[in-house]
Formats: structure tokens, C-alpha cells, sequence
């Protein structure tokens, strides 16, 4: 399946939005002013859509929600991570574009669409899930259901992608299941940015 290509159509010189958060949130020394160009590529600038009253971000390649943006940031950070890891990741995963992410999954993804399944690439037996559960606080229930599909398809290994947490008798489940089933988990808020270069940590 053909990819969509990023146009460089982006002005590097866009105006930069001067509210507080975004401000807070992208603090740049005044001593790094001529790297301005290249940070400008991975702002983000908030426009307020004036029908619904909602955060959309401008991404150059496409704008999104603000819940599609948070989303597809993680949802790169993962495919970033299974690459390394050793994966067999499609292209269209690895080079998606913000219009891409838009196209496949809407304006507002919803979680369990972006479910991931995943085979090592010298070992197709070797699989792995990513799970995107809606729950703000992951429960045993959950937990059950996931592990549920895992066997029915015979696979052991998956990633959770938290919104929020995971219960303590949901950690304990996970615990006791580790023989049959090796689940991760991991806060969306530490895959927004691509840190696959410094060792993950499971909590």
C-alpha cells in the first residue's frame, strides 16, 4: 500500500501561537534563536475551531484535533518503538502524516480502532499487541477482555497504552498471568515524545 509523502509546502517562518501554555511548553533559550527554523517544525499551534469551539493543532500536513493529535504522536512514538525493537512495521506506520493518521482514523480515532498487531521479523510466530483501552483507570474486566483475544490468537506478548492508569488488583492480575502473557504498560503522556533512544522502562 502506497504512502502519502510529506510536502515540505510548510513555511519555517509560520507565527508561533504566544498563549502561556503553548509558551510553557516549548521554552526556547535565547541562546538557541538561530535553531529557530528547525524547532518551528515540530511546534504545534492551536487554532480554536469558532463552529464547535474545539483545539485543533496544525501540523503543516494536516490539522487535527486536539485528542487525534495527542493520539498520533503516540501512535509514531509506538511504531518508533516496535521498529527498534525488532518488529515488522509497515512503511505506512513508520512514515505516516498527520493527514494520513486523519484519513485512516478520523477526526475522533476511537482507541480500540488503533489496535496494533505486530510480528517479529525473523520469527512470524513471535507476535505482539498494542492496546489502546478506553478506560481512564484500567480495571481487572479489561484485563480479562484483552487477554481473552491474546489467547484465542495465540499471542503472548502486548503493550498497553494507558489514558490514564491501572488499577493495583489490575497490576496484580498482570503479575500472575506472567507466565502465560508479558504485558507492558505505559502512561500516554511518556510516549508523546519518541524517547525509544533512552532504555523504556516498564512500570
Amino acid at each position: 500500500q502506497a504512502c502519502k509523502a510529506v510536502h515540505p509546502s510548510q513555511s519555517p517562518h509560520r507565527t508561533l501561537s504566544t498563549n502561556k501554555a503553548t509558551a510553557a511548553l516549548y521554552k526556547v533559550p535565547s541562546r538557541f534563536h538561530h535553531q529557530q527554523i528547525a524547532i518551528d517544525k515540530m511546534m504545534e499551534v492551536e487554532q480554536p475551531n469558532e463552529a464547535t469551539g474545539a483545539t485543533r493543532i496544525d501540523r503543516g500536513a494536516g490539522t487535527l484535533t486536539a485528542e487525534a493529535s495527542r493520539l498520533f504522536r503516540v501512535y509514531k512514538t509506538i511504531s518508533s518503538m516496535l521498529s527498534k525493537r525488532g518488529y515488522m512495521v509497515s512503511r505506512e506506520m513508520r512514515e505516516m502524516t498527520p493527514m494520513d493518521f486523519t484519513n485512516r482514523f478520523g477526526e475522533y480515532p476511537s482507541r480500540e480502532g488503533l489496535t496494533i498487531l505486530v510480528e517479529k521479523s525473523d520469527d512470524e510466530t513471535n507476535q505482539l499487541f498494542v492496546f489502546f483501552p478506553e478506560d481512564e483507570k484500567v480495571g481487572v474486566k479489561p484485563i480479562k477482555t484483552l487477554t481473552d483475544r491474546m489467547k484465542d490468537e495465540s499471542v503472548s506478548n502486548a503493550i498497553l497504552v494507558l489514558r490514564g492508569d491501572i488499577t493495583p488488583f489490575a497490576k496484580q492480575a498482570v503479575l500472575e498471568m506472567s507466565d502465560s502473557f508479558r504485558i507492558e504498560h505505559f502512561k500516554e503522556p511518556e510516549l508523546l515524545v519518541d524517547i525509544t533512544d533512552h532504555t523504556l522502562v516498564p512500570e
